[in-house]
């Protein structure tokens, strides 16, 4: 007779439904209360879009670091010595 099994929910593992954590990587199979609560339970839709949007940009942050913030960094420095002269 083939034993139920369920997913786990981080790794995908099937587990013995008789177990509570996985077997593969130790997270609980079996949620602490009837309904476990994430993060993503509480976000604000048009929030989640707008950091999807961010986590996009990722790869232009070098850049705009090295283009923009050290740029106005060293003009403001320079300014600062040549005032105290």
């Amino acid at each position: 007779m083939i034993e139920p099994q369920i997913p786990c929910p981080r790794c995908g593992s099937f587990t013995s439904v008789e177990k509570v954590f996985c077997v593969r990587c130790g997270s609980r199979v079996i949620p602490l209360t009837e309904y476990d609560l994430t993060a993503s339970d509480f976000i604000y839709p048009p929030d989640e879009s707008a950091l999807e949007s961010f986590r996009e940009f990722k790869p232009l942050s070098p850049l705009i670091n090295e283009l923009i913030l050290k740029r106005y960094v060293r003009a403001l420095f320079s300014r600062l010595e040549g005032g105290l002269a």
